[in-house]
């Protein structure tokens, strides 16, 4: 699945792979898992709503540039998308944006912000408690926010 570049601005879901496609680029991003994507955007709901330390240590990585180049540098398709960057830099759009009742408008239109959303529940989990969350409740991230590239 990619994006492409109908008009200045305007980018579209495709089913085209990467590359030139006449007057148009499609852009890579990862395929997002829509069942664990679910799951992982109630349990950060619920933190962002419940919890005053797991709303702040989000926001404070999201308000941090080092933080924020690192979620786009792993998030393929991230960079090329200035509507889920913007959601990303705004603590009023992204709680509204973290919503799992957002999921169906976000997975086809803004693929690269949900997975950049599960990769953030990821990073800060790591750092901070969910509250109410087990280990039943949510999946163990593949690797963790400080093995992300450019971490030493």
């Amino acid at each position: 699945m990619g994006l492409v570049l109908t008009s200045p601005g305007r980018l579209e879901p495709t089913r085209a792979g990467p590359g030139l496609r006449g007057n148009c680029c499609v852009l890579s991003t990862e395929p997002v898992d829509k069942v664990a994507a679910l799951r992982e955007f109630r349990v950060l709901h619920t933190a962002l709503h419940s919890s005053s330390s797991y709303r702040e240590a989000v926001f404070k990585m999201l308000s941090n540039k080092e933080s924020l180049d690192q979620i786009i540098v792993a998030t393929p398709g991230l960079s090329s998308d200035p509507i889920a960057l913007g959601v990303l830099q705004d603590k009023d759009l992204f709680s509204v944006f973290a919503d799992p009742n957002m999921l169906d408008t976000l997975v086809p239109a803004h693929p690269a912000l949900v997975n950049a959303i599960v990769l953030v529940l990821h990073s800060v989990a790591g750092s901070t408690a969910l509250p109410g969350a087990d280990s039943s409740s949510r999946s163990t991230p593949s690797s963790s926010y400080r093995d992300m590239p450019g971490e030493s």
